[in-house]
C-alpha cells in the first residue's frame, strides 16, 4: 500500500484502537465499534481507492471471490503493527446463495472485529464439538501456503487445491450452540476458539469490514459434512468489477445514512 492509504483518516483512527499489537479481543472490538462510528471515512477510503489508478490496481491483486460466497479485498495490510483491513461484500445474487450454502464450518488462525457498514440480516452460526449427539464431520487442519495470483500467505485462505494444504486429520461431531443476526451498524468479534459459518440473509448488498490481528496458531479448524461437495476455488476479480462493487457499497452506505 501507498503512503496515501497509511495516512487515511480511518487507518489511523484504527491504529490508535489498536494497543496490543492487535491480539487482544477487546482491541479488535474497540476497532469494529470506530469502523461503525464514521461511515465518512469509510466512504473516503473507498474513493481514495477509486480516484487513483495506481491504488486500485494494488487492490485488484489482493481481491477475489471467496468460495464462502463474498467477495474479498484487503484494503489495509500494516507494517507497523500486524494489522489488516478486509472488506467483505455479499452481492445478493444465485452465486453468493449458492456458495455460501455450501461453507465449511471453519474457524481463523487470528482473532478479528467485524462491523457491518451496509446491508441487513448478516447471520453467524456457532458450533463446538461434541463427545455424542451432533453432525458427523471430516476434520481439518488448514495451513497456508504459497499463494498465486501475486497474493501473499495469509491473505487467500481458500485457493485451489494445488496451491494450499488442507489436511484431513479425523472425524468430529458437531452441533450448532448459538446463532445471530448482524445489521448494519452492529459490530461483533471472533476469537481464534470460534467456529462458525456466516451467511447474507439479505436479498441485496451486505458488506462488513474487518479488523484482522496476527496469525496465533500454525493451522485452523475446519470441518466438512460427508455428503458435502468440495467448495469451488477462489476466483479472480477483475479491475472492473472491483471499482463496480466498491461503487456498489458506497452507494449503499449512503442510502442508509440518509
Amino acid at each position: 500500500m501507498t503512503d496515501d492509504i497509511n495516512e487515511h483518516a480511518l487507518i489511523q483512527r484504527l491504529r490508535e484502537s489498536v494497543q496490543q499489537a492487535n491480539t487482544d479481543l477487546a482491541d479488535l472490538e474497540l476497532a469494529a465499534k470506530t469502523i461503525s462510528a464514521y461511515p465518512e471515512d469509510v466512504l473516503a477510503l473507498f474513493d481514495a481507492y477509486l480516484s487513483r489508478d495506481s491504488l486500485l490496481d494494488a487492490l485488484v491483486n489482493r481481491s477475489y471471490q471467496h468460495p464462502n460466497g463474498f467477495a474479498k479485498f484487503v484494503l489495509y495490510d500494516g507494517t507497523a503493527l500486524p494489522f489488516r483491513l478486509r472488506l467483505h461484500v455479499w452481492p445478493g445474487n444465485a452465486w453468493q446463495r449458492a456458495s455460501q450454502e455450501e461453507q465449511n464450518i471453519h474457524g481463523h488462525r487470528w482473532n478479528f472485529g467485524s462491523a457491518v457498514i451496509a446491508g441487513s440480516g448478516l447471520r453467524v452460526d456457532e458450533y463446538v464439538v461434541t463427545e455424542s449427539g451432533g453432525e458427523p464431520h471430516t476434520s481439518y487442519r488448514y495451513r497456508p501456503s504459497a499463494r498465486a495470483h501475486g497474493r501473499t500467505e495469509d491473505i487467500a485462505p481458500e485457493l485451489p487445491s494445488d496451491e494450499r494444504e488442507l489436511k484431513a486429520v479425523g472425524t468430529a461431531l458437531l452441533t450448532r450452540c448459538r446463532d445471530y443476526l448482524l445489521t448494519s451498524g452492529d459490530s461483533y468479534t471472533c476469537g481464534i476458539e470460534t467456529l462458525h459459518t456466516v451467511k447474507s440473509m439479505n436479498a441485496g448488498l451486505t458488506a462488513t469490514l474487518v479488523a484482522q490481528g496476527p496469525a496465533l496458531m500454525q493451522a485452523a479448524q475446519v470441518f466438512r459434512r460427508p455428503d458435502q461437495p468440495y467448495q469451488s476455488p477462489a476466483i479472480p476479480i477483475g479491475k472492473a468489477e472491483v471499482a463496480r462493487i466498491l461503487s456498489a457499497t458506497m452507494r449503499a452506505i449512503r442510502v442508509q445514512e440518509r
